[in-house]
């Protein structure tokens, strides 16, 4: 039977590799460390966009240390770190809505539509989202078992 530990190890690699498989299919697969690198190059004007751009960096970097908390069974730093992936992402929607808010008010009738943009994800942002939830399900102190 396979432990918790184990299982939590692989779904962190898969995790940190999931930023180097193909994310964004159009124009061209892009993956989310490619993503931020390219739009480093001068597109970056303001704070809430430059976070954005940062994104694949700073997944990386979050995904490395809960890692490592892991192999150090470190478990509950581990597990705040995987927290703080979703958080970085709602204060960059959040600081990018109020920023762009004049926009959707001038333009309302830009929409999104759902079904294009799931065409447009590749396969890198469903095996993160896959193993950001493996993570978080089997990321647990295991009891040991007294003899």
């Amino acid at each position: 039977m396979v432990n918790n530990r184990i299982l939590s190890f692989l779904f962190g690699i898969l995790f940190i590799m999931s930023l180097f498989f193909t994310w964004i299919t159009i124009p061209q697969d892009m993956s989310l460390i490619e993503i931020s690198r390219f739009t480093q190059i001068g597109l970056a004007k303001t704070i809430p966009q430059y976070m954005f751009f940062y994104i694949g960096f700073v997944f990386l970097i979050l995904g490395i240390i809960s890692l490592l908390m892991n192999f150090n069974d470190k478990i509950r730093i581990a597990r705040i770190v995987l927290y703080l992936v979703p958080l970085y992402f709602i204060i960059i929607c959040v600081l990018n809505i109020l920023e762009f808010n004049r926009d959707i008010i001038e333009k309302p009738d830009s929409s999104v539509n759902i079904i294009d943009l799931l065409r447009t994800l590749g396969i890198g942002f469903y095996i993160f989202l896959i193993s950001y939830v493996g993570l978080l399900k089997y990321l647990k102190i295991e009891k040991k078992s007294g003899s």
